[in-house]
């Protein structure tokens, strides 16, 4: 089995290749927008602060169907606590 740092070595950005071919893929026919879920990361981190623990934050909105989809929400004020 292959280390991190020898799949560094012979890999010549075939994960970033082939990140970006699934990312394509997954933009290119999303699923409606009905089905679409925004809270998973806010739920994991108020469950932990519900248990005393500090929490944090930090994140982007990228440049395509899901990054347009998360500034409307957040825009409209369309989730809820």
């Amino acid at each position: 089995m292959q280390t991190d740092a020898q799949h560094k070595q012979v890999c010549s950005g075939c994960c970033a290749d082939s990140r970006q071919a699934l990312f394509r893929e997954l933009t290119a026919a999303p699923p409606p927008e009905s089905s679409w879920e925004v809270g998973a990361s806010c739920n994991f981190m108020i469950a932990a602060s519900r248990l005393g623990l500090r929490v944090g934050c930090a994140g982007h909105c990228g440049d395509d169907v899901y990054g347009d989809f998360l500034r409307t929400i957040l825009a409209v004020g369309a989730f809820s606590s």
